[in-house]
């Protein structure tokens, strides 16, 4: 099992550039470590195994809060749907949070590095709120909802998208078995990811629980298509059972029939009407970049 742990631990911070490892981890039994998965550490006492362990987001953010802290050793459950860890000057976020999300979702398991900290002591666990809000249609507002019938272009009507993180009050410290410390070293930090338009709230996103969400479906799209289409193949009319979401008032007020959100190439957009789309209990069915309508 220490092998394995230590070449797996290896290969986490491999992807982790400029990371460093305290050296009193030398010291530590990493073999009883709690981070590594009881299926897999079974198989390798009975010698059917020799990979590394295959760590998903829990595991892996309580293997490198072991590693950072020098031994605090919390059972990886404990961090099921932690979305980010601070932790000096370091910010260690799943891949799938910083980019397109069809791209990404591929990698969710993969964990990146950002310099910086969010102003906090110690080792802060990330976590959305339980309750995700959105705000509510506003009687002024109602005559920019129409659902145009979809034309068959790829266009962006979300370029004034932008997405926020704040904080709320509720922190909640972990036990790590260190006792006498007047300051929580490693607690949970409510985090909420709003999505903003033109500089106002339109909602806030737990994007990990989209993720996991089987109304999230990823479709390859034909790209880079080589065909010369003729006038006819691009008439609106061959689009017309699809309606148009061009701003995030028809999202909130959304139609009844299929719709195609206007996001072509904007990922923050793709990435939150995607997980408010499923928030509201909408099957989300995600393209591929470089879509051909026609084929």
């Amino acid at each position: 099992i220490s092998l394995r742990a230590v070449s797996t631990v290896h290969a986490l911070y491999k992807s982790l550039p400029q990371t460093t490892i305290p050296l009193n981890m030398a010291n530590s039994t990493i073999s009883e470590a709690r981070w590594i998965p009881e299926n897999d550490a079974y198989q390798d006492e009975i010698g059917m195994s020799h990979e590394n362990f295959a760590l998903n987001l829990s595991e892996q953010f309580s293997c490198i809060l072991y590693i950072e802290s020098g031994g605090f050793d919390v059972e990886s459950d404990s961090f099921e749907g932690v979305m980010a860890m601070s932790s000096g000057n370091s910010l260690y976020i799943p891949k799938c949070l910083l980019g397109d999300l069809w791209e990404n979702k591929r990698e969710q398991h993969q964990m990146q590095r950002i310099i910086g900290n969010i102003g906090r002591p110690g080792f802060s666990m990330m976590v959305s709120p339980q309750n995700v809000r959105m705000r509510e249609i506003e009687d002024d507002k109602w005559v920019m909802v129409n659902h145009h019938p979809f034309d068959g272009k790829n266009s962006d009507c979300f370029q004034q998208t932008t997405l926020h993180l704040s904080f709320t009050d509720y922190v909640m410290p972990i036990d790590v078995g260190d006792h006498g410390k007047r300051d929580a070293q490693v607690y949970f930090l409510e985090a909420a990811v709003s999505v903003h338009d033109r500089g106002e709230w339109v909602g806030d996103i737990d994007v990990l629980r989209s993720l996991a969400s089987p109304k999230l479906q990823l479709i390859r799209a034909i790209r880079d298509c080589k065909k010369k289409h003729t006038d006819q193949d691009i008439l609106p009319s061959r689009f017309s059972q699809f309606l148009t979401i061009e701003n995030w008032e028809e999202l909130i007020d959304s139609p009844q029939d299929a719709a195609v959100v206007r996001a072509s190439g904007n990922w923050q957009a793709r990435l939150a009407a995607a997980s408010l789309g499923i928030q509201r209990g909408h099957t989300i069915r995600l393209l591929s970049r470089g879509i051909c309508w026609p084929c």
